[in-house]
């Protein structure tokens, strides 16, 4: 890990902070400050460059014959995958892609709609009588993995608790050698779990994601590998669950933080996707992504040797001035908002990111309609963050509302 001084006494006690590490996770904002400043910086021992600017992670994305996305990261994450679409380069990654898209193309997109604005309601009528709600894990976690449970085609009784992990993955090394165990662990749960469920429906295909992975893989090789679609299906569960939960999370505890904002999108929901995106480029739900050198470059000046490990900081260019005027400014009201990394761009940009936009914009519109006057449960307790290198959401955000009326 490269150590980075912070002029700030009260984060730092003096100290410089290794980044990523936990130790960044109360407030790393000072640390981006003086990552984009500096540029990218070298690594000390056999740790990685980082990589913050805007510019320049956008160029690192844009040349993936270059930098290559298969990384030691990827294979600590979980066994197999450095075989998974996350983890590929074209042209094996395009047409891993394009299998995993079959769900996720407009047509079907706009079928779940109904789907999604169900289970909302669903768990808005839990809550409303009680004029109170604990909004990340009675709301934004569950609505997350509830989608992707009926895409998947699997039952919150078999995989529930998955809503109550946070899965580390690439960020795993960044972690206190406790915590690592406990990942592998969570990790060796998902994995068995995926198995039994593609067993399963290698027997009995359906209308829904696995069954499209098996088909396309069918079509592909002509047979069945299921450590690969095992963890091609936890891929495409823990992306759809993760950032799409801890963006719902984010996007309310900012609002709350900036009452103006909320008074804004509640008299005009058509602020409502952009204020999602400008929380996404605000609070990066992923604030980091690893990528591997495949031969002698330069960036910034500095040479870099092939086989070297960069990790692409987007939490810091999401905040880089160049791009986003006053970028420390939440503003629901932003121009160019979109060129956040928060969904990556170029061959990885994420394929959840239609679905993720939709649950964002049924989920405020459904919530704005029924409660009023949302309001920290505790003044005082903002709820903090998860315990997380890689990973940036809200922990848990008490609230306190009104219903409305008529």
């Amino acid at each position: 890990m490269t150590e980075v001084s912070v002029d700030s006494a009260a984060e730092t006690g003096g100290c410089p902070i290794a980044y990523p590490s936990l130790e960044s996770v109360a407030c790393p904002y000072p640390i981006f400050a003086e990552q984009l400043e500096q540029g990218l910086q070298e690594p000390e021992g056999d740790g990685p460059y980082l990589v913050s600017r805007h510019e320049t992670i956008t160029h690192v994305l844009k040349h993936p014959e270059i930098f290559s996305s298969t990384t030691d990261l990827n294979a600590e994450a979980q066994p197999g995958w450095e075989a998974s679409v996350f983890s590929s380069d074209p042209p094996d990654h395009t047409v891993k892609r394009e299998i995993a898209h079959r769900t996720l193309k407009p047509g079907r997109l706009k079928a779940y709609g109904p789907m999604i604005e169900e289970i909302i309601e669903g768990l808005i009528d839990d809550f409303i009588d009680d004029g109170e709600v604990e909004f990340v894990g009675q709301f934004a976690n569950l609505m997350s993995s509830e989608v992707m449970f009926r895409l998947l085609d699997i039952s919150r009784e078999e995989a529930g608790w998955v809503a109550g992990v946070t899965f580390e993955g690439i960020g795993a090394r960044f972690l206190p050698h406790s915590m690592q165990l406990q990942q592998e662990a969570d990790g060796a749960r998902l994995n068995e779990f995926m198995l039994d469920v593609v067993r399963r429906r290698m027997e009995n295909l359906g209308d829904d994601t696995i069954s499209e992975l098996i088909r396309g893989h069918r079509e592909r090789t002509g047979e069945d590998d299921i450590d690969y679609l095992a963890v091609e299906a936890s891929v495409f569960l823990l992306g759809g669950v993760l950032t799409t939960a801890h963006l719902t999370g984010t996007a309310m505890r900012l609002l709350l933080a900036h009452p103006d904002q909320m008074a804004a999108v509640r008299a005009d929901y058509s602020l409502i996707p952009n204020m999602l995106e400008e929380a996404m480029r605000f609070e990066s739900p992923l604030q980091f992504m690893p990528r591997v050198t495949l031969e002698d470059t330069e960036l910034e000046g500095v040479s870099i040797p092939a086989k070297s490990e960069l990790i692409l900081v987007y939490a810091a260019a999401n905040r880089d001035e160049k791009q986003f005027p006053q970028a420390d400014r939440f503003d629901i009201r932003r121009d160019g908002v979109r060129r956040h990394f928060g969904f990556g761009l170029g061959t990885h940009f994420c394929l959840g990111a239609p679905l993720a936009r939709l649950e964002g914009k049924v989920a405020y519109e459904s919530l704005f309609n029924r409660i009023d006057n949302i309001r920290l449960a505790d003044p005082e307790d903002d709820g903090g963050y998860i315990n997380s290198a890689f990973n940036r959401g809200p922990a848990t955000l008490r609230l306190k509302f009104d219903r409305v009326v008529g």
